[in-house]
């Protein structure tokens, strides 16, 4: 007879995202796991399958909250003001952390890539980076549609670009790189923008 989870898989997934996002995928062992989430290693194991499971739950969790809220800040009178707000709350979200702990993706990418290229969480990197590509470039084309962006942009490599800044900026927050200085890295791709 199969046993009850007595335990809430949001919080558990919340918890473990916060310990994998400060300490990263390797350094998280299963006893660290076990002991912040008050779950035990058969409940962990039945319901994740293991630690590799649990993680790419964390972190497809998180990376759909972040683009379901960037979907909302980038809702704006023009595609100009949205990619500022996007930009805005970015800057913050990573600036604003004591612990400096950058964007949880970001830090998948610097650990785990090129080591786990052929996986899951490869994929799901991919897929990860094809959403806000996508998410761009709609705001992008918004923009072309509207007369809004200089003519003859490439969109996609625009939008490339503006992706591979944001991963980088996430990495310099780590730092102490100036917020002003991890802005204006950002604020430079609003010239495309008449």
């Amino acid at each position: 007879m199969p046993r009850n989870k007595t335990f809430d898989q949001f919080d558990v997934v919340k918890d473990a995202v916060s310990l994998f996002w400060q300490h990263g995928f390797h350094q998280t062992s299963i006893q660290d796991l076990v002991k912040k989430l008050g779950i035990n290693r058969a409940s962990l194991y039945d319901t994740y399958g293991d630690k590799e499971g649990l993680f790419r739950r964390c972190l497809t969790t998180y990376r759909n909250e972040a683009i379901q809220l960037a979907k909302e800040i980038i809702k704006a009178d023009s595609a100009k003001t949205g990619m500022c707000n996007l930009f805005t709350w970015y800057i913050e979200s990573i600036t604003n952390d004591s612990d400096k702990k950058g964007c949880f993706v970001c830090n998948t990418y610097a650990e785990l890539l090129p080591s786990l290229a052929k996986d899951e969480i490869s994929d799901l990197l991919n897929e990860t980076k094809k959403m806000w590509i996508n998410l761009l470039l709609d705001l992008l084309k918004q923009a072309k549609k509207n007369n809004k962006i200089k003519p003859n942009d490439n969109l996609e490599n625009t939008a490339h670009a503006i992706y591979a800044s944001m991963i980088g900026v996430s990495i310099l927050s780590k730092t102490n790189t100036n917020k002003t200085t991890l802005k204006n890295s950002l604020d430079i791709h609003l010239e495309i923008f008449n």
